[in-house]
């Protein structure tokens, strides 16, 4: 097994064991005691799914955003190469802020399954941030607190 092979791996145990468990412990910890206490999810518990999911997938995509803008000003040569993806990350961030704006919106009036669908797609692109900046980081420690870079 190759280096390349074998970091892949150890990412991929990395994320499903610190990033989809671990952090994810304020989501589905408290549905799982509900299920556990009243033989199914309260009410109360299920409205707060979409904040606790942008909450846990803010700070997912903030840190692969912070970390992949960190190694292009600090691990790059010239900043004129990477300007194509800088305009990405900031794309990235205004799309992602304007879909948190609108669950956002979606739990202040009620509707709580919009705001979960919006949550999920944020989740989803936390999670494929986290992944382009790790994959893009070859020589990154793994068990670094911000993804490996610093």
């Amino acid at each position: 097994m190759g280096d390349k092979t074998k970091n892949i791996f150890i990412t991929i145990a990395y994320f499903i064991f610190a990033i989809a468990f671990l952090s994810s412990l304020g989501i589905w910890l408290p549905m799982a005691i509900d299920n556990y206490n009243l033989d199914g999810i309260s009410d109360e518990t299920f409205k707060t799914l979409p904040s606790n999911l942008l909450t846990y997938s803010l700070g997912i995509f903030l840190i692969a955003t912070i970390d992949r803008v960190l190694f292009l000003f600090f691990r790059t040569g010239e900043y004129s190469n990477n300007i194509l993806e800088f305009f990405a990350i900031l794309f990235l961030i205004c799309g992602t802020g304007f879909l948190v704006f609108v669950s956002l919106k979606s739990i202040k009036n009620s509707s709580i399954d919009e705001a979960l669908k919006y949550a999920k797609y944020i989740t989803v692109i936390a999670w494929a941030a986290w992944f382009y900046v790790k994959l893009q980081a070859s020589k990154s420690n793994n068990f670094s607190p911000i993804g490996g870079i610093l």
